[in-house]
């Protein structure tokens, strides 16, 4: 199964998490070539450690667990029938559990963990949520709490995927096949990218004295029927999430901080928030805190709250 993955087993290492991987990680290496999806074998940097049994490939929105038979140097084969199912480039991570566990599907987890504390897409997060820059078309009612006319006359869209990147259409949707298409060209984005407003359309005085409307706009929204009163729907098709490639410092730093706080259970099993284990007492959470959670778990809480939708 492809699963989305926003920080790979080098991110982790290099974050300086101060936490011993060793005993979660078998083989770790990277892709030497590039594989299509069905590939039945790697090529791997390195084959050193690596066993048969479950493998990882993070590769952003195309990470998956393979199952490993054989190994001969740097080349593994995959166990029959359960070939890749996505195509993975040159140095994408890939890595084996560890003695211990496996530190590739911790960070599987805690980028699962963030999309639903993010709660990108559709309440309940069944269908889409994932936070990468994908092309998504969705359907809003108007009014409504993801579209709006402003007292300007403004059309303002709350996509349920942000940043938004682009917008490739827009169009408001009466049913019954009554459409039009808006100018896209026109779309100007707030600061946030959490959202985006289309200024009214404005006619224009011709030299007969006829007010027309340029770029084959309506003259006014009442000329097409929409008002704050509606109802009509907006449809869209837009580029909307994080970049693959350029994922914001702070972000990824969310998600290692996540897989941080998850491995803590190794050393704190029932998530106490203070154990004693001899002379070593091991404190969790800062005294006078009231919450249940870590200290690792609030700070990536608190930089996730940026990319954290809301469902009115």
């Amino acid at each position: 199964m492809v699963t989305n993955c926003y920080a790979d087993v080098a991110t982790f290492i290099r974050g300086a998490m101060g936490i011993e991987t060793a005993s979660l990680l078998g083989g770790n290496s990277t892709l030497a070539t590039a594989v299509a999806a069905g590939a039945t074998s790697l090529t791997v940097a390195d084959g050193t450690s690596f066993a048969a049994g479950a493998c990882w490939i993070l590769d952003g929105a195309a990470s998956e667990m393979v199952m490993i038979s054989t190994i001969a140097g740097a080349t593994l084969t995959l166990s029959a029938g359960t070939p890749t199912v996505a195509a993975h480039g040159v140095g994408a991570s890939i890595a084996t559990s560890g003695t211990q566990g496996a530190l590739a599907e911790v960070l599987v987890r805690a980028s699962a963990w963030v999309e639903g504390y993010c709660g990108q897409g559709r309440p309940g997060n069944a269908s889409d949520p994932g936070l990468f820059a994908l092309s998504r078309t969705e359907h809003h009612r108007l009014p409504g709490t993801r579209a709006a006319l402003g007292v300007g006359g403004e059309l303002a869209v709350w996509p349920l995927h942000f940043p938004v990147q682009s917008v490739a259409s827009l169009a408001l949707d009466w049913g019954q096949g009554q459409t039009w298409t808006l100018d896209a060209t026109k779309i100007i984005f707030t600061s946030s990218a959490r959202s985006f407003d289309l200024p009214p359309p404005l006619p224009v005085l011709t030299t007969t004295g006829v007010l027309v409307a340029p770029g084959g706009l309506p003259r006014a929204w009442s000329d097409i029927a929409l008002s704050r009163a509606g109802p009509v729907w907006v449809n869209l098709t837009y580029q909307g999430g994080l970049v693959a490639g350029a994922m914001p410092w702070d972000f990824t730093q969310a998600v290692c901080w996540v897989a941080a706080h998850l491995l803590g259970y190794r050393e704190n099993p029932t998530g106490a928030a203070q154990r004693q284990l001899g002379k070593k007492t091991l404190v969790s959470r800062l005294r006078g805190d009231m919450g249940d959670e870590s200290t690792l778990l609030a700070d990536a809480k608190g930089v996730l709250e940026a990319y954290r939708n809301r469902h009115w």
